[in-house]
């Protein structure tokens, strides 16, 4: 990793975001360049497909379900009728890790090149005690681990990819929250003796458990950030904003949330802050770092930086060596 953190991340910053520095009007014309967005079949991540195939990219979104799929490519299609990018769908269910080999090998055997992989699909705040097909706590399940399965099985695509692109081009961008800062246990973020939230009896879980999940997106993008840089990839973890999405569905109307909902700008806002993420030349001098709305490096908590700095032995590595250990009959 490179550069400084920036700001530490405040919900002061939060009430009064910067105008978006990067838009579809300044954003170079995307032809043959190939970008797969995780969950982009609504919220944010269908506003960035949008925002993408106008510009000519060839978009593969992944979705739950084929008809969600479908609709989604229509709805981006009439967004931009003059475009003269592709777009292409995978199935991903990341709360079941089998499925997700299935759907990345049919876009392996599609596509020679993978220029920008947006990590977007999520869940927040399900009911009590959710689990993945596989025992997971689900927040972590989906948010993470699946993640986890999907990135590493298109990382020799993408390693190959930034060997025949321009310097800074090639990127894998995970979408976090303000919950990995604010939400997340203390002390590294990852409540490692219970990371399933089974045993833990005080409080909501879900908020601690949704905001673990998301602190652990800050630590892949710096971990990956880490062991790939030097072969041209570039990482960042997102916080897109305060907005309208259908994430939050299964919120029951705690403070935090009654708040952001009061607050939320349109989804279009938040796909600026991962097209900031997605083409700023300044994350060539910031890799691995935390961005927030609509275009800011801003620094997550203390204890979270110093897992990241302390390298092998901190909570980055540990997260993703612990990822390849429940993942492995998977990839």
């Amino acid at each position: 990793m490179s550069g400084s953190w920036g700001k530490p991340l405040t919900i002061r910053s939060e009430l009064s975001p910067a105008s978006p520095t990067i838009t579809e009007k300044n954003i170079p014309d995307l032809s043959n360049r190939v970008i797969l967005v995780t969950g982009g079949g609504s919220g944010i991540g269908l506003a960035f497909s949008k925002l993408i195939y106008s510009k000519n990219a060839i978009v593969w979104i992944s979705a739950r379900t084929e008809a969600k799929a479908k609709t989604a490519i229509e709805e981006i299609k009439a967004s931009a009728p003059k475009s003269t990018g592709e777009l292409h769908f995978i199935l991903l269910d990341f709360a079941d890790l089998p499925t997700i080999k299935s759907g990345i090998e049919k876009f392996l055997t599609n596509s020679l090149r993978l220029d920008i992989l947006m990590n977007n699909a999520g869940v927040m705040s399900p009911p009590d005690k959710s689990k993945t097909k596989q025992g997971f706590e689900l927040q972590l399940g989906t948010n993470v681990i699946g993640h986890h399965v999907s990135t590493v099985l298109l990382t020799p695509l993408i390693l190959e990819t930034a060997k025949v692109s321009p310097k800074g081009s090639v990127r894998i961008i995970w979408t976090s929250s303000i919950g990995g800062v604010k939400l997340s246990p203390p002390n590294g973020g990852i409540l490692w003796d219970d990371i399933n939230y089974e045993h833990t009896t005080s409080g909501s879980h879900n908020f601690a458990a949704y905001g673990q999940s998301k602190a652990g997106n800050i630590y892949q993008a710096a971990e990956f950030a880490r062991r790939y840089g030097s072969a041209g990839v570039l990482t960042a973890s997102v916080h897109p904003g305060l907005v309208s999405s259908n994430l939050s569905r299964d919120n029951r109307f705690e403070p935090f949330f009654m708040l952001s909902r009061i607050m939320a700008k349109p989804a279009i806002m938040g796909a600026y802050t991962l097209l900031f993420a997605a083409f700023s030349p300044e994350l060539e001098q910031r890799n691995g770092k935390y961005i927030t709305p609509w275009g800011r490096f801003m620094a997550p908590r203390d204890d979270i930086i110093k897992e990241i700095e302390a390298g092998e032995s901190g909570n980055g590595y540990k997260l993703f060596e612990w990822c390849n250990e429940q993942v492995e009959a998977y990839i």
